[in-house]
């Protein structure tokens, strides 16, 4: 079916089944986006906040740092954090359950639920499953999100820029 080029409105209309395997799969595809923001924000902690050198280097340098966390796995990453600090033990439950979640919804999820994805019920359970998955990636990248702000905040580096650079990446230009 093509999809009309200027019509913002346009909805496709599907049978109920059709419907519900599409949001199975969307919200399978939200919970890996934000495992990958997890992923994201674990690198963006490793390359500034725990990393004393982040604020004596040249901008180049700096992004360096940043390509250097950011071609590590979640799991690498974590095992990394846990090499520079003593992270909480509550935190540390938190990030291990999130590396597990992660991999197990990017190797084994569909493969575990082969009759699942079949049936009306077990789609619904899978759609709240996924769902609950990605509420607790999220709840994780928030709270190291919120780590790192209060370290920017208190190194000093103005609230403006801060937001300046988080619409610069959303909007998708120097992403």
């Amino acid at each position: 079916m093509t999809v009309p080029e200027n019509n913002p409105t346009w909805q496709e209309d599907l049978p109920a089944d059709a419907a519900q395997r599409r949001e199975t799969f969307a919200r399978f595809g939200l919970a890996m986006f934000h495992a990958q923001c997890l992923e994201r924000q674990v690198g963006i902690l490793l390359a500034t906040t725990f990393n004393p050198d982040f604020f004596r280097t040249s901008p180049e340098e700096r992004d360096r740092f940043f390509a250097c966390e950011f071609a590590e796995t979640l799991g690498r990453l974590v095992v990394t954090l846990h090499q520079r600090i003593n992270v909480p033990h509550g935190l540390d439950g938190r990030l291990r359950r999130a590396v597990e979640l992660r991999n197990w919804l990017a190797h084994e999820y569909f493969w575990q639920r082969p009759g699942s994805i079949l049936t009306w019920d077990g789609r619904e359970r899978m759609i709240a499953e996924l769902q609950g998955a990605a509420d607790f990636l999220n709840a994780v990248d928030e709270e190291l999100t919120s780590i790192t702000d209060n370290w920017l905040n208190h190194v000093g580096v103005p609230r403006d820029i801060i937001e300046a650079e988080r619409s610069k990446y959303l909007s998708g230009s120097d992403a």
